[in-house]
Protein backbone atom coordinates (compact mmCIF):
# COMPACT_ATOMS: atom_id res chain seq x y z
CA UNK A 1 0.00 0.00 0.00
CA UNK A 2 1.63 3.20 -1.27
CA UNK A 3 2.25 5.65 1.85
CA UNK A 4 0.58 8.51 0.90
CA UNK A 5 -2.89 6.47 1.71
CA UNK A 6 -1.71 5.14 4.96
CA UNK A 7 -4.28 6.37 7.50
CA UNK A 8 -2.73 6.80 11.42
CA UNK A 9 -5.26 4.85 13.69
CA UNK A 10 -4.16 7.31 16.21
CA UNK A 11 -1.38 8.29 18.88
CA UNK A 12 0.56 5.29 19.66
CA UNK A 13 4.02 4.39 22.00
CA UNK A 14 6.95 1.97 21.33
CA UNK A 15 7.96 -0.62 24.30
CA UNK A 16 11.06 -2.24 24.15
CA UNK A 17 10.70 -5.87 25.30
CA UNK A 18 13.29 -8.19 26.54
CA UNK A 19 12.87 -12.19 26.22
CA UNK A 20 14.64 -12.69 29.47
CA UNK A 21 12.28 -10.37 31.59
CA UNK A 22 9.69 -11.63 29.79
CA UNK A 23 10.91 -15.38 31.06
CA UNK A 24 11.27 -14.14 34.31
CA UNK A 25 8.05 -12.36 34.90
CA UNK A 26 6.20 -15.39 33.83
CA UNK A 27 7.85 -17.79 36.16
CA UNK A 28 7.18 -15.63 38.63
CA UNK A 29 3.59 -15.52 38.44
CA UNK A 30 2.91 -18.82 37.68
CA UNK A 31 1.56 -20.96 40.59
CA UNK A 32 4.01 -23.05 42.80
CA UNK A 33 2.12 -26.15 41.39
CA UNK A 34 3.17 -25.68 38.14
CA UNK A 35 6.36 -25.01 38.85
CA UNK A 36 6.67 -28.39 40.36
CA UNK A 37 4.91 -30.29 37.55
CA UNK A 38 4.17 -28.76 34.71
CA UNK A 39 2.16 -31.55 32.42
CA UNK A 40 1.64 -28.68 29.43
CA UNK A 41 5.68 -28.94 28.60
CA UNK A 42 6.41 -32.16 30.38
CA UNK A 43 8.41 -30.85 33.09
CA UNK A 44 9.48 -31.64 36.77
CA UNK A 45 11.02 -29.14 38.76
CA UNK A 46 11.74 -27.42 35.67
CA UNK A 47 13.79 -30.00 33.74
CA UNK A 48 12.53 -32.50 31.09
CA UNK A 49 13.30 -36.07 31.81
CA UNK A 50 16.49 -36.12 29.52
CA UNK A 51 17.39 -33.02 31.61
CA UNK A 52 16.79 -35.21 34.22
CA UNK A 53 18.80 -38.25 32.72
CA UNK A 54 21.55 -36.05 31.59
CA UNK A 55 22.18 -34.90 36.17
CA UNK A 56 21.99 -38.51 37.58
CA UNK A 57 24.62 -39.95 35.47
CA UNK A 58 26.89 -37.46 35.79
CA UNK A 59 26.78 -37.52 39.74
CA UNK A 60 26.36 -41.25 39.08
CA UNK A 61 29.86 -41.41 37.40
CA UNK A 62 31.29 -38.77 39.75
CA UNK A 63 30.56 -40.62 42.36
CA UNK A 64 31.74 -43.92 41.31
CA UNK A 65 35.30 -42.80 40.38
CA UNK A 66 35.31 -42.14 43.90
CA UNK A 67 34.44 -44.52 45.39
CA UNK A 68 36.60 -46.63 43.10
CA UNK A 69 39.93 -44.30 43.76
CA UNK A 70 39.16 -44.72 47.67
CA UNK A 71 39.35 -48.96 47.46
CA UNK A 72 41.89 -48.45 45.23
CA UNK A 73 43.95 -47.17 47.98
CA UNK A 74 43.23 -49.04 50.61
CA UNK A 75 43.92 -52.70 48.77
CA UNK A 76 47.56 -50.63 48.24
CA UNK A 77 47.92 -49.51 52.19
CA UNK A 78 46.07 -52.78 53.34
CA UNK A 79 48.86 -54.95 50.97
CA UNK A 80 52.12 -52.66 51.99
CA UNK A 81 50.86 -52.65 55.94
CA UNK A 82 52.24 -55.68 58.14
CA UNK A 83 50.35 -55.96 61.11
CA UNK A 84 53.21 -57.65 63.10
CA UNK A 85 55.53 -55.11 65.13
CA UNK A 86 58.52 -56.23 62.74
CA UNK A 87 59.17 -54.05 59.65
CA UNK A 88 58.58 -55.70 56.05
CA UNK A 89 61.20 -54.94 54.58
CA UNK A 90 64.75 -54.66 56.73
CA UNK A 91 67.86 -52.35 55.82
CA UNK A 92 70.34 -55.41 55.45
CA UNK A 93 72.93 -57.48 57.73
CA UNK A 94 74.53 -55.33 60.55
CA UNK A 95 77.61 -53.88 60.36
CA UNK A 96 80.66 -53.34 63.13
CA UNK A 97 82.33 -50.27 64.38
CA UNK A 98 85.74 -49.90 66.64
CA UNK A 99 85.85 -47.15 69.09
CA UNK A 100 86.93 -44.95 70.99
CA UNK A 101 87.98 -43.20 67.84
CA UNK A 102 86.02 -42.72 64.67
CA UNK A 103 88.90 -43.39 62.70
CA UNK A 104 90.73 -47.00 61.76
CA UNK A 105 94.28 -45.69 63.37
CA UNK A 106 94.72 -45.71 66.79
CA UNK A 107 98.07 -44.25 67.83
CA UNK A 108 99.02 -42.83 71.12
CA UNK A 109 102.45 -42.08 73.26
CA UNK A 110 102.26 -44.29 75.99
CA UNK A 111 103.95 -41.96 79.18
CA UNK A 112 101.82 -38.99 77.79
CA UNK A 113 98.60 -38.88 79.30
CA UNK A 114 98.03 -35.99 77.09
CA UNK A 115 97.49 -38.62 74.19
CA UNK A 116 95.58 -41.13 76.85
CA UNK A 117 92.68 -38.65 78.60
CA UNK A 118 91.06 -38.09 75.53
CA UNK A 119 90.93 -41.67 74.95
CA UNK A 120 89.88 -42.46 78.26
CA UNK A 121 87.24 -39.74 78.36
CA UNK A 122 85.79 -40.52 75.12
CA UNK A 123 85.26 -44.58 76.42
CA UNK A 124 84.19 -43.23 79.98
CA UNK A 125 81.65 -41.37 78.06
CA UNK A 126 80.56 -43.78 75.81
CA UNK A 127 80.12 -46.73 78.32
CA UNK A 128 78.18 -44.28 80.55
CA UNK A 129 75.26 -43.81 77.79
CA UNK A 130 75.45 -47.60 77.12
CA UNK A 131 74.09 -48.43 80.85
CA UNK A 132 74.75 -47.50 84.41
CA UNK A 133 76.17 -51.04 85.44
CA UNK A 134 78.44 -50.60 82.24
CA UNK A 135 81.60 -50.10 84.13
CA UNK A 136 81.06 -52.70 86.29
CA UNK A 137 80.38 -54.80 82.86
CA UNK A 138 83.75 -54.09 81.50
CA UNK A 139 85.98 -54.05 84.92
CA UNK A 140 88.07 -56.78 84.08
CA UNK A 141 89.52 -54.50 81.31
CA UNK A 142 89.81 -50.76 83.14
CA UNK A 143 92.53 -52.54 86.50
CA UNK A 144 93.95 -48.90 85.63
CA UNK A 145 91.19 -46.70 86.20
CA UNK A 146 92.34 -45.84 82.21
CA UNK A 147 91.30 -48.62 80.16
CA UNK A 148 94.82 -50.23 79.80
CA UNK A 149 96.39 -47.69 77.96
CA UNK A 150 99.07 -46.61 80.09
CA UNK A 151 99.88 -50.24 80.75
CA UNK A 152 100.08 -51.15 77.38
CA UNK A 153 97.42 -53.44 77.42
CA UNK A 154 95.03 -51.13 75.59
CA UNK A 155 90.92 -52.21 75.23
CA UNK A 156 89.26 -51.30 72.44
CA UNK A 157 85.28 -51.69 72.19
CA UNK A 158 83.64 -53.42 68.40
CA UNK A 159 80.20 -52.59 68.59
CA UNK A 160 77.71 -54.54 66.45
CA UNK A 161 75.19 -52.20 64.98
CA UNK A 162 72.02 -52.75 65.70
CA UNK A 163 68.24 -53.28 62.70
CA UNK A 164 64.97 -53.31 63.53
CA UNK A 165 63.57 -56.32 63.14
CA UNK A 166 66.76 -58.46 62.03
CA UNK A 167 66.78 -62.34 63.10
CA UNK A 168 70.32 -63.71 62.89
CA UNK A 169 70.76 -67.46 61.57
CA UNK A 170 74.04 -68.43 64.11
CA UNK A 171 76.78 -71.14 63.74
CA UNK A 172 75.47 -73.32 66.66
CA UNK A 173 78.23 -76.66 65.88
CA UNK A 174 81.85 -76.54 64.69
CA UNK A 175 80.36 -78.64 61.78
CA UNK A 176 78.48 -75.64 60.24
CA UNK A 177 81.23 -73.14 59.82
CA UNK A 178 82.37 -72.11 56.13
CA UNK A 179 85.78 -72.78 55.10
CA UNK A 180 86.99 -69.75 55.34
CA UNK A 181 86.58 -69.38 59.00
CA UNK A 182 89.33 -69.38 61.31
CA UNK A 183 90.40 -71.89 63.11
CA UNK A 184 89.97 -70.96 66.38
CA UNK A 185 86.13 -69.70 66.11
CA UNK A 186 85.67 -73.59 65.86
CA UNK A 187 86.88 -73.98 69.81
CA UNK A 188 85.31 -71.25 70.42
CA UNK A 189 81.70 -72.45 69.33
CA UNK A 190 82.71 -76.03 71.61
CA UNK A 191 83.72 -73.88 74.63
CA UNK A 192 80.60 -71.37 74.54
CA UNK A 193 78.01 -74.12 72.82
CA UNK A 194 74.25 -73.42 74.18
CA UNK A 195 72.62 -70.53 73.71
CA UNK A 196 72.44 -69.08 70.24
CA UNK A 197 75.28 -66.46 69.75
CA UNK A 198 76.37 -64.35 66.98
CA UNK A 199 80.53 -64.94 67.07
CA UNK A 200 83.28 -62.43 67.12
CA UNK A 201 86.76 -62.90 65.95
CA UNK A 202 90.01 -60.42 65.90
CA UNK A 203 93.10 -61.50 63.51
CA UNK A 204 96.32 -59.76 62.76
CA UNK A 205 96.83 -59.11 59.22
CA UNK A 206 100.06 -57.20 59.58
CA UNK A 207 102.54 -56.30 62.13
CA UNK A 208 103.49 -57.92 65.39
CA UNK A 209 100.54 -60.21 67.07
CA UNK A 210 99.37 -59.79 70.25
CA UNK A 211 97.04 -61.68 72.50
CA UNK A 212 93.50 -61.02 72.23
CA UNK A 213 91.12 -60.99 75.36
CA UNK A 214 87.30 -60.89 75.07
CA UNK A 215 85.09 -59.28 77.52
CA UNK A 216 82.90 -60.88 78.44
CA UNK A 217 83.63 -63.31 75.58
CA UNK A 218 83.97 -63.39 71.56
CA UNK A 219 80.34 -63.29 71.13
CA UNK A 220 76.99 -61.27 71.37
CA UNK A 221 74.48 -62.94 73.22
CA UNK A 222 70.97 -63.10 71.34
CA UNK A 223 67.72 -61.63 73.44
CA UNK A 224 64.59 -63.70 72.22
CA UNK A 225 66.55 -65.30 68.90
CA UNK A 226 66.88 -61.51 67.42
CA UNK A 227 69.89 -58.67 68.47
CA UNK A 228 69.40 -56.91 71.81
CA UNK A 229 67.66 -53.76 71.93
CA UNK A 230 70.31 -52.33 74.89
CA UNK A 231 73.44 -51.03 72.92
CA UNK A 232 75.47 -53.43 76.56
CA UNK A 233 74.29 -56.45 74.66
CA UNK A 234 76.00 -55.56 71.06
CA UNK A 235 79.34 -54.25 72.52
CA UNK A 236 82.41 -56.58 72.91
CA UNK A 237 85.55 -55.58 74.55
CA UNK A 238 88.38 -56.10 73.09
CA UNK A 239 91.81 -56.08 75.29
CA UNK A 240 95.37 -56.38 73.80
CA UNK A 241 97.92 -57.84 76.01
CA UNK A 242 101.43 -58.00 74.93
CA UNK A 243 101.12 -55.15 72.30
CA UNK A 244 104.48 -54.68 71.07
CA UNK A 245 105.44 -51.04 71.29
CA UNK A 246 106.72 -48.91 68.24
CA UNK A 247 105.03 -50.73 65.96
CA UNK A 248 101.46 -51.14 63.87
CA UNK A 249 99.64 -53.78 64.37
CA UNK A 250 96.43 -54.05 62.09
CA UNK A 251 93.49 -55.74 63.28
CA UNK A 252 90.84 -57.46 61.34
CA UNK A 253 87.31 -58.14 63.80
CA UNK A 254 84.50 -60.20 62.16
CA UNK A 255 81.32 -61.07 63.30
CA UNK A 256 80.29 -65.11 62.68
CA UNK A 257 76.83 -65.87 61.18
CA UNK A 258 75.06 -67.21 58.53
CA UNK A 259 73.07 -64.18 57.59
CA UNK A 260 76.01 -61.19 58.15
CA UNK A 261 78.06 -61.38 54.85
CA UNK A 262 81.96 -60.44 55.02
CA UNK A 263 82.70 -57.99 52.30
CA UNK A 264 86.46 -57.37 51.92
CA UNK A 265 86.28 -54.22 49.81
CA UNK A 266 84.06 -52.42 52.20
CA UNK A 267 85.07 -51.69 55.76
CA UNK A 268 82.21 -52.23 58.29
CA UNK A 269 79.91 -54.88 56.57
CA UNK A 270 80.55 -57.61 58.55
CA UNK A 271 84.01 -57.17 59.79
CA UNK A 272 85.92 -54.06 61.13
CA UNK A 273 89.48 -53.06 60.36
CA UNK A 274 91.73 -50.88 62.63
CA UNK A 275 95.24 -50.30 63.52
CA UNK A 276 96.48 -49.68 66.74
CA UNK A 277 100.56 -48.10 67.70
CA UNK A 278 101.29 -47.72 70.93
CA UNK A 279 104.49 -45.50 71.17
CA UNK A 280 107.45 -45.33 74.08
CA UNK A 281 110.34 -42.78 74.47
CA UNK A 282 113.38 -44.97 74.29
CA UNK A 283 116.17 -42.44 72.74
CA UNK A 284 116.69 -39.42 75.22
CA UNK A 285 116.43 -36.16 72.94
CA UNK A 286 119.67 -34.41 73.26
CA UNK A 287 119.45 -30.98 75.35
CA UNK A 288 121.99 -28.00 74.54
CA UNK A 289 123.73 -28.99 78.06
CA UNK A 290 125.31 -32.29 76.50
CA UNK A 291 125.88 -31.71 73.02
CA UNK A 292 128.89 -33.23 71.52
CA UNK A 293 131.02 -30.57 69.30
CA UNK A 294 134.14 -31.52 67.57
CA UNK A 295 135.84 -28.05 68.12
CA UNK A 296 139.02 -27.65 69.74
CA UNK A 297 139.07 -27.42 73.69
CA UNK A 298 139.41 -24.09 74.14
CA UNK A 299 142.77 -22.05 75.30
CA UNK A 300 143.85 -21.49 78.99
CA UNK A 301 145.53 -18.42 80.10
CA UNK A 302 148.51 -18.33 82.01
CA UNK A 303 147.01 -16.93 85.05
CA UNK A 304 145.86 -20.71 85.84
CA UNK A 305 148.34 -22.55 84.62
CA UNK A 306 149.64 -22.67 87.98
CA UNK A 307 146.67 -24.15 89.40
CA UNK A 308 146.05 -26.80 87.44
CA UNK A 309 149.58 -28.23 86.36
CA UNK A 310 149.79 -32.01 86.54
CA UNK A 311 146.02 -32.15 87.12
CA UNK A 312 142.86 -33.46 85.55
CA UNK A 313 139.77 -31.84 84.89
CA UNK A 314 136.83 -33.42 86.61
CA UNK A 315 135.00 -36.37 84.20
CA UNK A 316 131.58 -34.98 82.67
CA UNK A 317 128.95 -37.49 81.54
CA UNK A 318 127.97 -37.74 77.72
CA UNK A 319 125.07 -38.59 75.66
CA UNK A 320 125.70 -42.13 75.51
CA UNK A 321 125.84 -42.38 79.55
CA UNK A 322 130.15 -43.16 79.54
CA UNK A 323 132.53 -41.06 81.34
CA UNK A 324 135.16 -39.74 79.63
CA UNK A 325 138.61 -37.75 80.39
CA UNK A 326 139.49 -34.55 79.37
CA UNK A 327 142.54 -33.90 78.34
CA UNK A 328 144.79 -30.76 79.64
CA UNK A 329 145.94 -28.35 76.93
CA UNK A 330 148.98 -26.13 77.37
CA UNK A 331 148.34 -23.01 75.16
CA UNK A 332 152.11 -23.04 74.55
CA UNK A 333 152.32 -26.17 73.35
CA UNK A 334 148.99 -27.30 71.39
CA UNK A 335 148.52 -29.70 69.34
CA UNK A 336 146.21 -28.34 67.59
CA UNK A 337 148.30 -24.91 67.16
CA UNK A 338 151.66 -27.61 66.22
CA UNK A 339 149.83 -29.22 63.37
CA UNK A 340 151.60 -29.39 60.25
CA UNK A 341 150.42 -26.94 57.27
CA UNK A 342 148.97 -29.33 54.43
CA UNK A 343 151.83 -29.92 51.54
CA UNK A 344 151.13 -27.97 48.10
CA UNK A 345 149.63 -29.95 45.28
CA UNK A 346 151.20 -29.27 42.01
CA UNK A 347 148.62 -28.66 39.47
CA UNK A 348 148.83 -31.58 36.73
CA UNK A 349 150.68 -31.07 32.82
CA UNK A 350 148.63 -29.26 30.69
CA UNK A 351 146.95 -27.38 33.20
CA UNK A 352 147.92 -23.60 33.94
CA UNK A 353 147.95 -22.88 37.58
CA UNK A 354 145.76 -20.29 38.58
CA UNK A 355 147.90 -17.26 39.59
CA UNK A 356 147.88 -15.33 42.79
CA UNK A 357 145.56 -12.42 42.71
CA UNK A 358 147.92 -9.28 43.61
CA UNK A 359 147.61 -7.60 46.61
CA UNK A 360 144.99 -4.65 46.90
CA UNK A 361 145.73 -1.23 47.86
CA UNK A 362 143.17 0.16 50.52
CA UNK A 363 140.98 2.79 48.67
CA UNK A 364 141.15 6.41 49.25
CA UNK A 365 138.92 7.94 51.35
CA UNK A 366 138.60 5.45 54.08
CA UNK A 367 136.70 5.23 57.19
CA UNK A 368 139.72 6.35 59.60
CA UNK A 369 140.43 8.91 57.43
CA UNK A 370 140.33 12.79 57.84
CA UNK A 371 137.74 14.35 55.72
CA UNK A 372 139.09 16.41 52.42
CA UNK A 373 139.64 19.76 53.19
CA UNK A 374 139.89 20.88 49.30
CA UNK A 375 136.29 20.56 47.11
CA UNK A 376 136.54 17.78 44.83
CA UNK A 377 137.45 19.47 40.81
CA UNK A 378 134.08 19.08 38.45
Amino acid sequence: MPEDEMVPAGSYKLIKQFRSENAFRSARDMPWSRKILDLEKKKLCGRTAWAWIRVIMYFGFLYLTLIAFFFFWRLVFNSLHNDESGPRWLKGPPGLSVFPTNGSTISYYQHLMADIYPLADRIDEYIFNLDDNAEDYFEECNHDDLWGFPSGKPCLFIKLNYVLGYIPATYDTPGTLPSDAPAELADIITKYSGVSKIWLTCEVTAGPAPKFQYIPGPFYTLADEKLPAKPLGRVVAVQLNELKPNSKTYVTCSAWARNIPIDTEFNGIGHVKFSVEMRTETVQKPGVDNWKTTASPPIRSHAHDHDHDNKNVQPFPSLDGEMKQDMKVDDRNSDFLNKPALPMVEPPEGVMAEQPLPPQEPPEGGPYDEPPTEAPSL
